[in-house]
């Protein structure tokens, strides 16, 4: 495995994600077909009313989030008492986004460009991690035989808010990183900046302004999350709600169970990784524990008050897969965990304490220079 690579996570794929896994009810439907079973009809209800309400806008929040810690160790040399290769990694994150728009537009994702031009909301999150990761192999220059090590091992903590309103649009971030083998390398910043939103949308498309949010979301474990939403949207439009066959055949392929206590449906299900890998990479990974996951939904208002996906057995198995005939290869896994909620309401978006700094348009260059240098991980520029 390569050193700790930059994966950014797509937003409208987290969006995606959230509706698919749990979208709105949008009413009260019935079925009389005796086709359908008890919790057949209740499945159907709620895909109808997930297909029925992903374009639907108006007032929404999100959240999503993980916990993930594994460790993996190698040795080349039977020879040899040594591991020659080990990662240690633990990390969580999270992100929330809330919404209120001032028009009917349909969309199939929200993202902050859309914001800016049609309404208000913001997207906040943080995101933690501490990487340890040490690989150790030789080579022959000039008949003798050198050995190349790389040793890192780091901590990073990193929390971001974009808000917008019907003016300004406010940006705050804080970033701590610790280098556990050089303390000259820590770094500790942050930014807190308002600009009018009508400046930065004379300077940027639309586009570019989901591509700059984009490379917020740093963390490998992100990914994970827009491949089960296109699994999952893969398997929604292609269900024919029509057919109750279909519909028994789809509860009996992904194990799905009903539990009804009052006003909330708890719906567990399993989805197949197999599939999604096969198509996403160019791997031939062979088959794949499948992903058990559950939501919890409430009838009257159509909140999605839980939903939480268990990726940690596929993690164990895509890790066990790194060995390439090592004579010892170890992996475990803690936990790998994704949860989170669907409200068909804004969500609260206070703004962290710190005194703002204005920019206008004579200095906005200054503001997008700083946002690429703080709020973004790493550092880069904008547009």
């Amino acid at each position: 495995m390569s050193k700790k690579k930059r994966i950014a996570l797509v937003v409208s794929g987290l969006l995606i994600l959230c509706i698919l896994v749990g979208g709105t009810i949008g009413g009260i439907y019935y079925f009389k077909n005796l086709h359908y079973s008890h919790d057949a009809k209740i499945v159907k209800q709620l895909l109808v009313g997930l297909n029925t309400n992903i374009t639907q806008t108006g007032k929404k929040g999100f959240a999503v989030s993980f916990r993930e810690q594994y460790d993996v160790e190698a040795q080349e040399d039977p020879n040899i008492d040594e591991v020659s290769f080990s990662i240690s990694y633990v990390g969580e994150g999270n992100v929330s986004m809330s919404y209120e728009l001032s028009c009917n537009e349909e969309a199939d994702a929200i993202d902050l460009g859309h914001l800016m031009e049609h309404g208000a909301g913001y997207l906040s999150g943080t995101q933690k991690e501490s990487y340890v990761y040490y690989d150790k192999s030789t080579s022959l220059v000039d008949g003798e035989e050198i050995a190349n090590i790389q040793d890192v091992a780091y901590s990073l903590d990193h929390s971001f808010t974009v808000k917008i309103d019907g003016e300004d649009c406010y940006v705050a971030g804080e970033s701590l990183y610790r280098d556990q083998k050089s303390e000259e390398n820590d770094l500790a910043d942050q930014f807190y900046g308002k600009i009018d939103k009508a400046v930065l949308l004379d300077t940027f498309s639309r586009e570019e302004l989901a591509e700059a949010t984009q490379r917020l979301f740093f963390m490998d474990s992100w990914t994970y999350v827009k491949q089960i939403a296109d699994l999952s949207n893969r398997y929604f439009k292609t269900l024919d709600l029509k057919n109750p066959q279909e519909v028994n055949a789809f509860m009996k392929k992904h194990r799905i169970t009903v539990q009804e206590n009052g006003n909330v449906v708890k719906v567990g299900f399993v989805l197949d990784t197999t599939e999604i890998f096969a198509k996403e990479s160019d791997m031939d990974l062979g088959e794949l524990p499948a992903i058990t996951g559950s939501m919890e939904i409430e009838r009257e208002s159509g909140d999605v008050l839980h939903f939480e996906y268990d990726l940690g057995q596929l993690l164990l198995s895509l890790l066990m897969k790194m060995n390439t005939g090592r004579p010892y290869f170890k992996a475990t896994v803690g936990e790998f965990i994704l949860e989170g909620r669907v409200l068909n309401s804004t969500m609260e978006d206070k703004l962290p304490d710190g005194e703002f700094t204005e920019y206008d348009e004579a200095s906005k260059a200054e503001f997008i220079y700083e946002f690429s240098k703080h709020i973004i991980p790493f550092g880069q520029d904008l547009g």
